[in-house]
């Protein structure tokens, strides 16, 4: 299994007072409009010296090789971030020996993890294309929404960050040939603080909520109406499935094969998730993890494919 690889999401901004979501280069605030591409390299921006710790999360954000083409509408570099709030030995190989405490509870590991962004303003202009780089189970989605959100409702307290997986509907169809599928969940890792005041849920943080589709008796869910369900919590029909508008993070199938049952998670597992493996062979490393420019012309061809597939302009190198 490949320990790097490309990871693909949409990014979107809505006002919490709006059903529609907004024009990427036009969203309205308080101070007036703004063009999200522009946001975006701001906050990178501000934390190429400075790091982003938000104390809750015990994580820290930072970056590095920013690249910005405002007149493509792109924007790439790497973002490095961590963990701290333990301490560990490290055994040294070596050496053959055991350092004690050598990593403390302030230091944070800051694994680096490459991202290109691009902003279209042909057929998309309300959505932006992200791909994410991950390294074996370690990424940066749920760091990079936060400091998003952070940002961006410094400007305007009323407008949200939404970044979202896309999930190619052939990896569906993967999952049906294990077996009958006879649950699909939908999983929110958190509800909304305006929801959670409606019904008095103090730490709403600490409170997911499931939607599930079941079968019953001796049938199982197929493949078609698995798209119905995606297409009815999307509105709207595109190329990749997308989990939006009620904001599911996590996508659950259950699959009975004999008398056995399993669990998958479409976001946990690599061969369920649209993504692109990196060939490490090809990959220029530096310290064990692949350097900006070695990985850069794959992310433009595979952000390519992404947005052809969305009937978008391509990007030249």
């Amino acid at each position: 299994m490949a320990r790097f690889k490309l990871v693909p999401y949409i990014v979107r901004v809505k006002n919490k007072d709006s059903k529609d979501y907004s024009i990427l280069d036009n969203i309205s605030t308080i101070r007036g409009t703004v063009d999200f591409i522009d946001i975006f390299q701001k906050l990178l921006n501000s934390y190429r010296e400075d790091a982003y710790i938000p104390f809750r999360e015990q994580k820290t954000f930072s970056v590095e090789n920013l690249k910005f083409h405002r007149t493509k509408r792109l924007i790439h570099g790497i973002i490095k971030s961590g963990e701290y709030g333990y301490e560990t030995d490290f055994y040294d190989i070596i050496q053959k020996k055991r350092i004690q405490g050598a990593r403390k509870k302030e230091h944070s590991e800051e694994f680096p993890f490459f991202f290109i962004f691009h902003s279209p303003l042909n057929k998309n202009p309300d959505r932006g294309f992200l791909i994410l780089q991950k390294f074996k189970n370690f990424g940066i989605k749920y760091i990079l929404t936060k400091a998003c959100q952070e940002y961006i409702q410094k400007l305007d307290n009323s407008l949200n960050v939404e970044i979202h997986p896309l999930i190619n509907p052939k990896l569906i169809k993967k999952v049906e040939s294990l077996g009958r599928i006879i649950e699909l969940k939908f999983i929110k890792r958190a509800i909304p603080k305006d929801i959670a005041d409606k019904i008095l849920i103090e730490n709403y943080e600490d409170v997911y909520e499931e939607r599930s589709f079941k079968i019953k008796r001796n049938k199982d869910i197929k493949f078609k109406e698995i798209e119905n369900i995606f297409s009815k919590l999307r509105k709207v029909k595109y190329p990749y499935f997308e989990i939006e508008n009620e904001k599911y993070d996590r996508v659950k199938v259950v699959i009975e094969k004999g008398k056995t049952r399993r669990t998958v998670y479409l976001e946990d597992l690599p061969r369920f998730r649209e993504s692109l493996p990196l060939d490490e062979k090809k990959l220029i490393l530096e310290r064990g993890f692949p350097i900006h420019k070695s990985i850069l012309k794959e992310a433009l061809e595979y952000l390519n494919i992404i947005l052809e597939s969305f009937d978008e302009n391509k990007i030249g190198g």
